[in-house]
Order: structure tokens, then sequence, then C-alpha cells
């Protein structure tokens, strides 16, 4: 989705704010500093790696049943970039929110998120939630329109067929 990336770069331009630094190496420990903003971060990475219940699951999950329908072999190759997206997208949660904490880290803005970073925040998690477990309505509507354009272009198919 593309949700997604943005609200990583968007997560990502908060810890800029508050650091003043883009290299991973110098972020850890962001529960103790930061426990709001890790949990967003959080959130994110569990909507990254398409845990049950988020909006990411129900398409990668559609995408694999397709696949391993249509080809087994081929969605064998696939897994190995998911499993390790899992894998890597956990690391880095540990990693950034309870790793050690570095004394070369410089806070300008300790503590709370502000009120514009919340309300989007909060916008977007609600979003990856509604559109995770309310998925069906998001697929009617998807559906809808692609019969839609299907039953207008319908010369235009049979000529490609």
């Amino acid at each position: 989705m593309v949700l997604f990336p943005l609200v990583f770069f968007f997560a990502v331009g908060s810890l800029y704010n508050r650091f003043s630094h883009r290299d991973l190496h110098f972020f850890s420990a962001l529960y103790f500093l930061f426990p709001e903003l890790s949990f967003v971060f959080f959130i994110y990475l569990l909507a990254n790696i398409a845990f049950p219940g988020t909006a990411s699951f129900p398409l990668e999950l559609g995408i694999l049943f397709a696949l391993f329908d249509s080809n087994f072999l081929m969605s064998l190759f696939v897994l190995l970039p998911i499993m390790l997206n899992g894998s890597y997208n956990i690391w880095l949660a540990t990693r950034l929110c309870f790793g050690p904490i570095r004394d070369i880290v410089i806070v300008k803005e300790p503590g709370k998120l502000n009120r514009a970073e919340y309300i989007i925040h909060s916008s977007c998690i609600f979003l990856i939630f509604f559109l995770g477990l309310k998925a069906d309505l998001f697929f009617k509507l998807v559906s809808s329109g692609f019969l839609a354009y299907l039953s207008i272009n319908k010369g235009f198919l049979e000529f490609l067929i």
C-alpha cells in the first residue's frame, strides 16, 4: 500500500526533528526516551510485515493465495523475501526501541509527540487497522469500480485477447 512508506517517512522525520541525525546507528532506546513514538513506530512495523489485522495483511494474503494457485514453485521463491522482511523489521524494532542508551545522542525535544504529530499518527494508525479489519469494504469498492471499467472498455479488452 502507498500509506506505509509515507508513514515511515513521517516517523523518521519525527525522529530527525528530535535527534538531528538520519543515521540509524545513533538511534536506540526509543522506548525509554519517547514511549509514544516507539509505540507508533512499532505499529508501523507491524503493518509493514503484514501482521493480521493490519491493512497489508488481506492484500498480501490475496497475492500469496493467487500465486500458490497459479505457480507453486514461484510462490516458494516469493516466501523468502517475505520472511526476510519480517525478520528484519522485528530486528529493527527491537534495536530501535529497546537497544542500549547511547551517550552520543543529544535530544532536542524530549518526551511526547506534539499535537500535529499526534493527529497524523493517530489517523494513520486508525486507517491501518480499519482497512485491515474491514478489508471487505475496500475490496467491494475496488471491484465495483473495476467491473464498471471492464464494462465500459469491453471492446478494448476483446481487442487485446
